[in-house]
């Protein structure tokens, strides 16, 4: 990993850390594929999709720039009968925790935040925050 180049592992190893360590111990938080939690517990899963690329430079093997999108989501759940403050807070802490960053000594940085109320979902009121970034590969 370096301030110059980042891969799609190492973009979203360092995504994910960034978010754990700004939501810090808020909630539950679980990666996709992981049990939800019984329906008195506030939790969050994360989950990243990436979306293309773009190749900005021309040249030899090993030094084209590709310029590479993703967004990871963030999908809020908080117990029925909490309210819709606890909702708009945890909200508030994702754009918070991403909005204008960037992560030191890579090439990722943030752009778009997004949150988005869902609603009632099962046994929990709901909301997605998508946050958009872009990262620097070369090939």
């Amino acid at each position: 990993m370096s301030s110059e180049s980042n891969t799609i592992d190492e973009a979203a190893d360092l995504v994910v850390k960034h978010f754990l360590t700004g939501w810090g111990a808020t909630s539950v938080v679980l990666l996709e594929g992981e049990t939800e939690p019984s329906p008195d517990v506030e939790w969050c899963r994360a989950s990243i999709r990436h979306r293309g690329a773009g190749q900005e430079t021309l040249g030899q093997r090993g030094s084209r720039k590709f310029e590479r999108r993703a967004a990871l989501f963030i999908q809020i759940f908080i117990p029925e009968g909490t309210g819709t403050k606890t909702l708009s807070q945890r909200m508030q802490q994702c754009m918070t925790v991403f909005e204008g960053e960037r992560i030191s000594g890579s090439t990722v940085h943030f752009n778009d935040v997004r949150p988005e109320e869902r609603g009632q979902d099962k046994k929990w009121l709901a909301a997605t925050v998508e946050v958009e970034f872009t990262y620097v590969e070369r090939k």
